[in-house]
């Protein structure tokens, strides 16, 4: 078995070395330094996280189709639009972001209101022909923004409202570097109902023998995760909801690992090596994702890009769009232009609001506007507002948060570049004091996989 040195490493695959070791932090490879070796499982480790990670090249002057499809909307002025939009990303310069060139030709329309003379009806049986129009090309912009038809044909003083969405689309409110949400900030891990090796293995089919004969990985069955759920929630928790989780759990990583993501045993942190020299797990905790939460996230886009789901960067949604028969799309500021998206389904998957101080400090009490965010500075509340604003009815334990032990000299939001490293684990065997040097916490309550949020 061959070794290299952390900083011989670092040469060959063009890092610097302190990224390297804070790489091999977040792949749960502890207590490495510039001298420090290195054996194959872990170099190859470092690779896969580095892969899992890495974005797609494109060549300066490239070209690639990133939006192919039909649309469908109505105006006042031209009635009912079918037409063809076609985005084309290019890149100008190697450290300049991708442009944008979208492309929309109109191949049909026809009035909403019912012709009533038979003239008009022929004349308008005839309207598509005469309708067949040159494509339209939009001026290079520095992010995509779909223009339909309609729009470009008839613009408003208002907000324009882009078509109707015939597939799914996402609008990330944070650039691409920082895409995600709190995820891309975590260790990956994921509490999942197993009832033995088998039921892991066809999560992880990586596992090898040797691993499965020097590992008890023990098991963690439904009534274990309802038990720890109504414990560690005082039987707070929404009963129907806690269902969803528990039964669906081992399901919805087999779907996760179908798309492409790849899971892993979590040694790192959930499990100890006994005397026998066979490993134990503990807690309930023993799957993560290849690459912890950046991995993750990696492999979600690229299911995405795989399944031709557009991806809109820097939209920060404002509103739902409602009338009297519910939700019809978002209305969302997309690099300084406001644009009305329709769809016929609208899913809010936008966090809490821990990254905005002003409702820290209304709902959580005096002080939290001072407190560190663990993890994106993009989880502002703007998908809970909406929802109230629609009408949703307020539910949960407004006043309370999943909160961590985290080191005072930390940033104010997440640093990707560090993750969750700044967490402070080592409470159990100690005290916590205030500034006033009282204790505030039962530090021993029970194990840190259950106290420390």
């Amino acid at each position: 078995m061959s070794k290299v040195r952390v900083h011989q490493l670092a040469r060959q695959l063009d890092l610097e070395t302190r990224d390297l070791i804070a790489l091999l932090e977040k792949i749960r490879v502890r207590g490495k330094k510039s001298q420090s070796s290195l054996d194959d499982s872990e170099i190859e480790a470092v690779k896969a996280a580095i892969a899992a990670t890495e974005k797609p090249k494109v060549a300066v002057g490239e070209e690639r189709i990133v939006v192919d499809r039909m649309i469908t909307a109505e105006d006042e002025d031209m009635g009912e639009v079918q037409a063809h939009e076609k985005v084309v990303e290019r890149r100008v310069r190697a450290n300049v972001i991708r442009r944008r060139r979208s492309t929309v030709e109109l191949v049909t329309r026809k009035p909403i209101h019912p012709v009533e003379h038979p003239a008009q009806e022929e004349e308008a049986a005839e309207e598509p022909a005469a309708q067949e129009a040159v494509p339209q090309e939009a001026p290079l912009q520095e992010t995509a923004l779909s223009e339909p038809a309609a729009q470009e044909a008839a613009p408003r003083e208002t907000a324009p409202a882009e078509a109707a969405a015939e597939e799914p689309a996402v609008r990330e409110a944070a650039p691409e570097a920082e895409r995600g949400g709190n995820s891309t900030y975590t260790a990956g891990a994921m509490r999942v109902v197993f009832d033995g090796p088998d039921s892991l293995r066809a999560l992880m089919p990586d596992l090898s023998e040797r691993e499965l004969a020097e590992t008890d990985f023990g098991a963690y069955t439904e009534a274990d995760y309802y038990d720890d759920m109504a414990r560690l929630t005082q039987y707070r928790a929404e009963p129907d909801l806690v269902e969803q989780l528990v039964t669906r759990s081992h399901p919805t990583l087999l779907w996760l690992r179908e798309k492409g993501v790849r899971l892993q045993p979590s040694y790192g942190r959930q499990a100890f090596k006994r005397e026998d020299g066979r490993f134990r797990f503990w807690g309930g905790l023993a799957v993560e994702a290849w690459g912890g939460g950046p991995g993750l996230v990696a492999a979600l886009y690229k299911a995405a890009a795989a399944a031709r789901v557009a991806v809109h960067y820097r939209a920060q949604a404002l509103s739902l769009v409602t009338d009297d028969a519910g939700v019809r799309g978002v209305r969302a500021r997309i690099e300084g232009r406001t644009v009305e998206v329709l769809a016929p389904a609208v899913v809010l998957a936008c966090g809490g609001f821990e990254a905005n101080a002003a409702w820290r400090a209304r709902y959580l009490g005096p002080g939290w506007d001072l407190a560190k965010v663990r993890g994106t500075r993009f989880n502002q509340g703007d998908g809970i507002r909406m929802a109230l604003e629609a009408g949703a009815m307020p539910a949960g334990n407004w006043s309370g948060c999943h909160a961590v032990a985290w080191d005072r000299n930390a940033p104010a939001f997440g640093d990707l570049a560090v993750g969750d490293g700044f967490q402070k684990h080592s409470y159990p065997f100690s005290i916590v004091v205030n500034a006033a040097g009282e204790r505030f916490v039962d530090e021993g309550a029970d194990f840190r996989n259950y106290t420390y949020a």
